[in-house]
């Protein structure tokens, strides 16, 4: 997501995995830290939320917990993978937003 953060239902087109995915690492990377409070998001898996993560103010990179990732489920093939922005600061709110999400 380039630019700006904002509160977003969609804020990047829906990712399409092929195959069954199990998850071994989940990160979200910002180019411009947010100031005063994080950045929250939200992975889906359709639409049920799958992950929530926050980059906390003044940081640019948050990684799952490994707790977080073993209480994920498998992403099923041919199943909508989207990124809703559910909260940000109003001061700074960061900046391009790119999550990655490892098998």
């Amino acid at each position: 997501m380039q630019g700006t953060l904002g509160i977003e239902s969609n804020a990047a087109q829906p990712l399409y995995l092929n195959r069954f995915v199990t998850v071994g690492d989940v990160k979200g990377y910002v180019q411009a830290a947010p100031t005063g409070s994080g950045i929250t998001f939200t992975i889906y898996v359709v639409t049920t939320a799958w992950l929530t993560l926050i980059i906390s103010a003044g940081q640019t990179v948050v990684v799952a917990t490994p707790s977080q990732i073993s209480a994920l489920s498998r992403i099923p093939a041919n199943t909508a993978v989207s990124i809703g922005i559910t909260a940000v600061e109003t001061t700074f709110p960061g900046a391009n937003l790119s999550v990655f999400i490892y098998s």
